[in-house]
């Protein structure tokens, strides 16, 4: 069934039909193609790959080095080659190289983490307008509906003396508004599909993604449990901690410049008339700098800094976490107030409807209920949808996996 066709009930005691979604695992099997096809989430595992080759290349820092050197020497007659093996024995530099490949891998992981997780929540907003497009669309349609037969019965009323033509003005009136209006929904629909297009790679299926109209809950840990795994999993501490890491190796690394650089050495000089040398032995070297006292006032200060990173990453990953829990909490709790609208709201035209028969309402407030009675109806969606985004991003703070997110989601929504 398309969404367009859904079943419109209206006036008095009709019951709007919506349709049901059967397409389970739909909001995961589209996250999953925009895993692959989503081009900011591409270049981020090209990104990824980068860091861990950096942090590879770091690891080897005190790898042997081999060199060849060939050529004509002044002092020595005739052309010659020099081989050379430089095993480093005591070199600063390497040392906090060396040791700064971990937090660099962990740095690249974390990063990466965040990157699916920025994606899971574009990825389900997109999926959000689009379902707000559909169901806006589905409404004004319903409520174009309502509308009209509206006009046709004050025609009708009037004609049979029960009813005045300004009974039919004020019909006519709104059905026009409801029609102007479909146009700017298409539009944002348009807008939600090329959008979802764009992550996915192709447009999403007429049916499904359908809200469901019952009451449902989401699962959700205690503010402390959340607090605790964003403490040990959330990639943004993560990251922060191991720039830490990597500060506090660069002032050992800085510190490492008045420190003597020892290198093993074995190297083979052949001359081209035959003659060659070998040479076993250790090199020494002390490269001392001016600059090298303002180095490491830097590193310190840079360390400073990323401190201050990591506590700030706390603070605002707790503050964070505080305010969409508070929200998905709320929410929560207003869903069961929403359902109790519409409800109330289907009563209020059926009563309206029926008062206006007896003469005792107006035309104007049976137009008016059913005008809230599709507002609320577009109020509940978009409560629905809000409590779905903020649940998204919390889970984005603790690093919950991004199937277990979504499963949890598309049970609640659909």
């Amino acid at each position: 069934m398309s969404f367009r066709s859904v079943a419109i009930g209206v006036l008095a005691g009709a019951t709007l039909a919506f349709p049901s979604s059967g397409m389970a695992g739909e909001l995961l099997a589209g996250f999953q193609k925009a895993l692959s096809v989503d081009p900011t989430y591409q270049s981020a595992k090209a990104e990824l790959e980068v860091n861990r080759i950096s942090a590879e290349r770091a690891s080897r820092a005190y790898w042997p080095e081999f060199g060849v050197k060939a050529g004509e020497r002044t002092e020595i007659q005739g052309f010659q080659t020099v081989f050379q093996v430089a095993q480093p024995l005591v070199d600063a530099d390497r040392y906090a190289t060396t040791k700064g490949a971990e937090p660099m891998d962990v740095r690249a992981t974390a990063t990466m983490r965040t990157r699916e997780a920025d994606l899971l929540q574009r990825y389900v907003s997109a999926v959000a307008d689009l379902v707000r497009a559909r169901e806006s669309l589905i409404q004004n349609e319903s409520k174009t509906a309502a509308l009209a037969k509206q006009v046709d019965a004050a025609k009708s009323g009037l004609g049979l003396g029960t009813g005045t033509i300004m009974d039919i003005y004020d019909a006519e009136v709104r059905l026009a508004l409801s029609r102007a209006e479909a146009f700017s929904l298409r539009a944002a629909l348009e807008a939600a599909e090329r959008q979802y297009r764009s992550q996915t790679g192709e447009m999403p299926g007429t049916q499904g993604f359908n809200l469901a109209r019952q009451q449902r809950s989401i699962p959700l840990r205690s503010l402390e449990a959340l607090f605790d795994q964003a403490e040990k999993l959330n990639p943004a501490v993560i990251a922060a901690l191991q720039s830490e890491r990597l500060a506090d190796l660069d002032v050992t690394r800085k510190y490492g410049a008045f420190l003597p650089r020892i290198n093993a050495i074995a190297r083979q000089t052949r001359v081209q008339d035959g003659q060659s040398s070998q040479y076993f032995g250790f090199a020494f070297e002390l490269p001392l700098q001016s600059g090298s006292f303002l180095d490491v006032s830097g590193a310190k200060a840079a360390l400073v800094k990323a401190t201050e990173d990591v506590r700030a990453a706390r603070v605002k990953t707790r503050l964070e976490i505080e305010l969409l829990y508070a929200l998905v909490v709320n929410g929560r709790m207003e869903l069961p107030i929403r359902l109790e609208a519409m409800q109330a709201a289907q009563s209020s035209v059926k009563a309206n409807t029926e008062s206006f028969q007896r003469g005792v309402r107006s035309q104007i407030d049976v137009l008016n209920s059913i005008q809230t009675q599709f507002q609320t109806q577009v109020d509940y969606v978009g409560s629905m949808l809000s409590v779905a985004q903020n649940f998204v991003a919390l889970q984005a703070f603790v690093d919950s996996p991004s199937t277990e997110v979504l499963g949890q989601l598309e049970a609640f929504l659909f």
